[in-house]
């Protein structure tokens, strides 16, 4: 028997409906795209290559962890802007990974335009069954605002409402408050 976690079939409707998985942004002029972003490959602990190639914002693989399928989405929230003094416009994305057990994880991930494509050059995780809010760039700064467990919420319904802020450099990100 076949099963199949709540969020792989949400997300299989959602693209079959003709849903983006990702809201149209503001990239600046000469920018990445959010189309870019949708469609390129990221580097990620699921895979069995470590790497997953998004296609319309999506990538799925046959996974014999839990389910019968793993798949890795681009969330909703994606900040265009400059993280790498280029003066070219990168972007930060969230990355969703249901691995078909009972956790959805959630990563930051910097794409970086290198000569008009897109690159992944980082990601940190941002915890399980978390919620984001909202994500910016802002002086250089990728900002997160998002629930995340507080005493006594269960593990699929966080409430305490945290911003954290990350910059990149040197190809890596790095935690500067919470």
């Amino acid at each position: 028997m076949k099963t199949f976690s709540f969020t792989a079939i949400l997300l299989t409707l959602l693209m079959a409906s003709g849903c983006k998985t990702a809201a149209p942004s503001s990239a600046p002029a000469g920018g990445l795209t959010l189309q870019q972003v949708q469609n390129t490959g990221y580097d990620s602990e699921w895979p069995a290559n470590r790497r997953a190639r998004l296609r319309n914002g999506a990538y799925r693989e046959p996974y014999t962890f839990g389910s019968n399928e793993l798949v890795i989405w681009l969330s909703q929230k994606v900040a265009f802007g400059e993280l790498n003094g280029d003066g070219a416009g990168d972007a930060a994305v969230v990355l969703i990974a249901d691995p078909g057990g009972s956790g959805t994880f959630f990563n930051l991930a910097v794409v970086l335009n290198e000569s008009g494509q897109p690159r992944h050059v980082a990601s940190t995780p941002l915890g399980d069954r978390v919620k984001i809010e909202s994500l910016a760039i802002t002086d250089r700064k990728i900002i997160v605002g998002m629930l995340v467990r507080g005493p006594g919420d269960p593990k699929d319904n966080p409430t305490l409402r945290v911003s954290r802020v990350f910059t990149f450099h040197t190809g890596r990100l790095a935690e500067v408050t919470q």
